[in-house]
């Protein structure tokens, strides 16, 4: 009997699939010369790194190349947490500086969400699930533009789905390393994108709450997670306090994110739900400090939010509406076009993700009604919703839930496959057991007639 492929070598050939397509992509559809500002942001700090400059204002850094004297100079800054410009530091040393060489990070990294998934989807699910869910990720146009973008969620993705692999770990078997590990997960996932602290009470949080043990246990294991988290990211948090002036983990993402998304332009006409660039006033960050800056426009977006609560309903749904894709589709591929992205490209991704929504669901459903938990897989789904409803509707916001989505979709297709097999006739007999039987038949006949 021959034997089948192992689980790893099946992942391991879907893995590199995913990368020669992605490396295609890149190539042949990613933008590589009018790259958006946080694209160009993460590229030019990551060459600053290597420089030995350390984490500094790019936009005085252009001020002082361009001639602005009132600009110029290097000032220290928190402006997005430091992860990614790291690792694509790191990139560049090996591969190459181009805006290009920097992009196929993403065929690294992309190649982690691949095998990840396929994880993932296997302990949760099966091991048929985990390979089909790989697959699903390896061509999903939506994941495949992420990983192409030079944005840090090509990072932040495969961080996520190792913090719901050791959830779902430390739910099982939940050990005093299961917690820990968790933990440094969700810390360095917010070292890529601040969002990822929402992990801790849609994954964190319940996966404690979930081995059913007594509330001393509970709170001792979420304990355990927080105080493995502040260890990853207490070096930022403290060098930001010294040198920007803010202990925090982002000064002017965390905040001009409020002021970009409160505001007329954003709660009225065309651009409801979304962002708005000029409501950050950017001029005036030349003269402020970042820290003060960065506090003046959380303050300028909490007071606009605060007096306009009226239309909460009507933003807080087109917020929702837009990241899961449920809005103009020529609004929101233009938009995304923007942020280092492919408009054709994106036209393919929108039908994409709509269908990706609708099947996930209904996967987690089928999971459910077999008894199996779907905590874990439904978290990412609820985390980004709840960003949106904070911040903006912006469609690659829905990336830390793709993953989940796509085991989902996998659950649907593998129940589907099996459905049609069981009522699919019979396999005929091969020639060899026809021929043998004819024989058999005839000889009878043969010995009946003498």
């Amino acid at each position: 009997m021959k034997r089948r492929p192992g689980f790893g070598v099946l992942l391991g050939a879907i893995v590199l699939s995913g990368v020669v397509i992605r490396a295609v992509y890149i190539i042949r559809f990613a933008p590589s010369q009018h790259i958006f500002p946080d694209s160009f942001w993460y590229f030019a700090q990551a060459k600053n790194l290597r420089a030995g400059e350390g984490y500094i204002d790019i936009a005085r850094q252009l001020g002082a190349f361009n001639g602005h004297a009132d600009i110029a100079g290097k000032r220290p800054t928190a402006y997005w947490p430091p992860l990614f410009p790291m690792l694509l530091a790191a990139w560049q040393t090996v591969v190459g500086d181009s805006i290009r060489q920097s992009q196929l990070l993403g065929c690294l990294t992309g190649a982690a969400t691949v095998a990840l998934t396929g994880l993932l989807g296997r302990a949760v699910v099966s091991r048929t699930v985990g390979l089909v869910a790989a697959g699903l990720v390896a061509v999903s146009p939506f994941i495949i533009a992420v990983d192409g973008s030079l944005m840090s969620e090509t990072l932040y993705l495969p961080l996520v789905i190792l913090a719901l692999l050791f959830a779902a770990r430390a739910r099982e078997r939940p050990t005093p390393w299961s917690w820990i590990l968790l933990g440094a997960t969700i810390g360095l996932a917010s070292l890529a994108r601040g969002d990822a602290l929402f992990l801790v009470p849609v994954v964190m949080i319940p996966a404690a709450i979930l081995t059913r043990d007594s509330w001393r246990q509970v709170l001792l294991r979420v304990a355990l997670g927080l105080l493995a988290l502040a260890v990853v990211v207490a070096p930022w948090v403290v060098r930001n306090a010294v040198k920007v002036g803010d202990p925090s983990l982002s000064t002017i993402s965390a905040s001009a994110v409020l002021a970009v998304a409160n505001c007329d332009a954003t709660y009225y006409g065309r651009q409801l739900g979304s962002w708005s660039s000029p409501c950050m006033q950017p001029k005036l960050g030349f003269r402020m400090s970042e820290a003060a800056y960065a506090e003046k426009m959380r303050q300028k977006g909490i007071d606009f939010a605060l007096a306009h609560v009226s239309r909460w309903p009507v933003v807080g749904a087109a917020r929702v509406a837009r990241v899961w894709g449920f809005w103009d589709p020529s609004d929101l591929t233009k938009r995304e076009a923007l942020e280092t992205r492919n408009q054709t490209w994106q036209w393919l991704v929108w039908p994409a993700s709509l269908a990706t929504f609708g099947f996930g669901l209904a996967g987690f459903w089928i999971i459910r009604r077999r008894g199996r938990p779907i905590a874990v897989l439904i978290a990412p789904v609820v985390m980004v919703t709840a960003v949106a409803l904070l911040t903006y509707g912006n469609t690659r916001f829905r990336a830390a839930a793709e993953p989940s989505l796509l085991i989902g979709v996998a659950v649907v297709l593998v129940a589907s496959a099996r459905r049609l097999r069981a009522h699919w006739p019979a396999r005929p007999p091969s020639l060899e057991i026809a021929t043998v039987s004819g024989a058999r038949a005839l000889d009878s006949l043969a010995r009946g007639m003498r």
